[in-house]
């Protein structure tokens, strides 16, 4: 098993039943030593990455009834003067996030089996939908030094998930819950209240644009939208149509004008309703709030009324139902789940199959499926129904509804009204049309399509995007570069390196379809000094697949287990950073540069604006020739576009291959020569100085060239 073991020496024991916590809304909080135990090379539990002082807290709601109870462990300085834990608990998942708190949880109402909530949110967070989920690592849970059971290390959805996943400060969050109707957990409800105002407003105006602009200024509305439809597509019983609504919490930064963010948590009673949507209006009416109205359900619905938001709503929730819903995908990751705790939890004479597979078949009953569809088909009286099944035929495709996001890049599913489906042409690749994929027939040869030009109402076709590797107009050889600059964070505030410091990082994306040795590539932020930093070979992965991305922090400090630059990059307009080949590089790729000599010499320029910490500049899609100043930065992961994103910068039409400067009786006539950040120097090309120049020519193209 690739389960962890976590031991806990304290008092008492953790019986739920204890008399000190018998009363569900107490806590009791003491601190305990936590030891955290990883398998070494050969699968034995000897490696202890974690031992320290710690403040232990039982927690959950009535599941703490059950016992064992569910338990929080929290880093505090009273102790070793350290208040998070230097280990990076989800290696799958969050790689670069620092915890400070993590839940030890008994699996809540699925006490027995101990995987629904937790295989819900790996549904949601390997399909890279954009949502707040908690991330999970199974668990050989020792107290005393006595094995008790098996149980689910999570991230917490308190205000330790919005520091780890987006470095806000304890001080500075207004965070509030819905748990027997609206609690202010800290700060304030202002932000809070002038949204729900604002969505009167937009109720009583509905086509009023500005007021709409207004909200998205408060709410990160592509993740609120996102949370709604999920949360609708689900149906958990133990929602906000649960009595006085239950299991929402909310967060948002105080400063820099932070958004509201609601995270998803604890959904055991996941699919068990299939109209949801039906529901919310009959939960509206609530005498535990104070205006005897529920606030969230208030706003959702206000919202409803505007068009956009309503559009934008109805193509979410059929992506989730098409994409992260999809039956294959999500059996696959349950049963994976299923596997992994298997052996563990029979020493305890229990399973997690009865749960697995009665969740596998909720997901994927066509009749459930069918009713969850027919939900908000009835409730917006939509009556254009297209049965879509999207694809591609390589890797990294990116696929747009209505210019949201597919995150799987597959789509099997409903859509209602008019749809545009966008297929965004990756680094390298030339897009050649739309196909049929029963019969291989063209139906469209642009990237954008619509769907009601290609396919009748309740017609169920199929569409594959299909690309070819885009050649260069000259040798019939030549790509873009096979390594690219792909995303930028140089005022980095929520991920952390191997130091667990929040330093400034570069990542990497490899175009090609195959694995590439990235050692020996320079680095720089120096157009004089494109050499400024090689990447060595080391014990270190430097390898990328196919499609893949690397992360190097640019901190000046020396490698540990990740990459280190031997330069710091800063938080200024028009920096940037150059990347090189080299000799050695070409050299630890042999195979595919004998394939593709022409683009084995090359040079690639990121150039970005100031950003807050929580954003960085990154080119969308993944190593595309447009950048963006992004809310949402996705390190060594795929660069995703939100509707608050904004482009920052684009490659110029330039020769990517290291050249000479044409000679000065060219044909070519030069009335230009610029430095990386546009700077005008001179209408002359006799420039002595090592670095990389773009050259403009009187027939308005440009090349960008490398002087060694």
């Amino acid at each position: 098993n690739d389960s962890i073991g976590v031991y806990v020496d304290g008092e008492n024991g953790i019986d739920g039943r204890n008399k000190n916590h018998s009363n569900k809304n107490r806590a009791w909080e003491r601190p305990v030593n936590f030891e955290y135990v990883i398998p070494d090379t050969s699968g034995r539990y000897s490696d202890c990455v974690i031992n320290q002082e710690t403040d232990f807290e039982v927690c959950g709601g009535w599941s703490r009834h059950f016992a064992p109870s569910s338990f929080r462990l929290k880093a505090a300085k009273q102790y070793e003067g350290q208040n998070f834990m230097p280990y990076p608990f989800f290696l799958n998942d969050k790689p670069y996030i620092k915890n400070k708190a993590i839940q030890v949880r008994n699996g809540g109402n699925d006490y027995n089996c101990r995987i629904i909530d937790a295989a819900i949110h790996q549904c949601f967070i390997r399909s890279g939908f954009y949502i707040d989920c908690q991330s999970v690592q199974p668990a050989h849970v020792f107290f005393n030094g006595k094995f008790q059971y098996t149980y689910n290390v999570r991230e917490p959805s308190n205000r330790n998930l919005s520091y780890s996943n987006y470095g806000i400060d304890k001080d500075d969050i207004d965070e509030f819950e819905i748990s027997g109707g609206y609690v202010q957990k800290r700060g304030d409800s202002i932000a809070f209240l002038q949204w729900l105002e604002l969505s009167q407003k937009l109720a009583e105006s509905p086509d009023d644009d500005n007021i709409y602009k207004q909200i998205c200024n408060l709410v990160d509305i592509d993740e609120y939208c996102n949370y709604m439809a999920a949360e609708c597509y689900i149906g958990s019983t133990d929602w906000l149509t649960n009595g006085s609504g239950n299991n929402v919490k909310g967060f948002r930064s105080r400063s820099d004008d932070g958004r509201f963010h609601l995270v998803m948590f604890d959904v055991d009673f996941a699919f068990y309703m299939n109209n949801m949507l039906e529901r919310l209006p009959q939960n509206l009416e609530n005498a535990s709030y104070s205006t005897g109205r529920n606030y969230l359900i208030d706003i959702f619905l206000n919202l409803l009324k505007h068009e956009p938001f309503k559009k934008k709503f109805i193509d979410t929730y059929c992506i989730v139902s098409g994409s992260v819903f999809e039956p294959n995908r999500c059996a696959e990751i349950i049963n994976e789940m299923a596997k992994q705790t298997e052996k563990a939890l029979a020493w305890e004479g229990k399973s997690p199959w009865s749960s697995a597979n009665n969740l596998i078949n909720k997901i994927s009953d066509t009749n459930e499926r069918e009713a969850r569809i027919k939900c908000i088909r009835d409730y917006f009286g939509l009556d254009t129904t297209y049965h879509i099944s999207l694809n591609s035929n390589i890797n990294g495709t990116v696929l747009r509804i209505n210019d949201i996001e597919v995150p799987t890049g597959k789509f099997d599913g409903n859509l209602f009204g008019d749809v545009i489906i966008k297929s965004a042409v990756p680094a390298g690749y030339h897009f050649k049309g739309w196909f049929s994929a029963d019969s291989l027939k063209i139906l469209s040869s642009s990237p954008a399509i619509s769907i009601k030009d290609v396919a009748t109402p309740d017609e169920h076709i199929s569409l594959t995007a299909q690309y070819e590797r885009l050649l260069d107009n000259n040798d019939n050889t030549r790509t873009s570069p096979p390594i690219r600059i792909n995303e930028i964070c140089a005022g980095n505030s929520i991920y952390i390196n191997d130091y667990f410091k929040k330093h400034n990082w570069i990542e990497l994306y490899n175009a090609t379809d195959v694995e590439l040795d990235v050692s020996g590539l320079y680095l720089s932020d120096n157009h004089a000094n494109p050499f400024k930093y090689q990447i060595p070979e080391s014990t270190i992965n430097t390898k990328i697949p196919g499609h893949g991305h690397l992360v190097l922090w640019a901190d000046k400090l020396d490698d540990i287990s990740q990459l280190h630059t031997d330069f710091k990059i800063y938080n200024i307009d028009g920096n940037y950073v150059t990347l090189t080949s080299s000799d050695k590089f070409v050299d630890n790729n042999k195979d595919f540069f004998s394939q593709h000599p022409s683009i084995a010499n090359f040079t690639d320029a990121l150039i970005y604006t100031a950003h807050r910490g929580d954003q960085s500049v990154g080119r969308y899609p993944d190593g595309g020739s447009t950048y963006y100043l992004m809310h949402h930065p996705t390190i060594e992961g795929s660069n995703s576009l939100h509707s608050f994103d904004t482009a920052v910068g684009t490659d110029t039409n330039i020769d990517t291959a290291i050249k000479d400067i044409p000679a000065s009786n060219s044909s070519e006539v030069i009335v230009g020569v610029y430095d990386v950040l546009g700077r005008f120097l001179g209408k002359r090309y006799p420039v002595t100085n090592p670095g990389m120049y773009i050259l403009r020519f009187a027939d308005g193209t440009s090349r960008k060239v490398l002087i060694k």
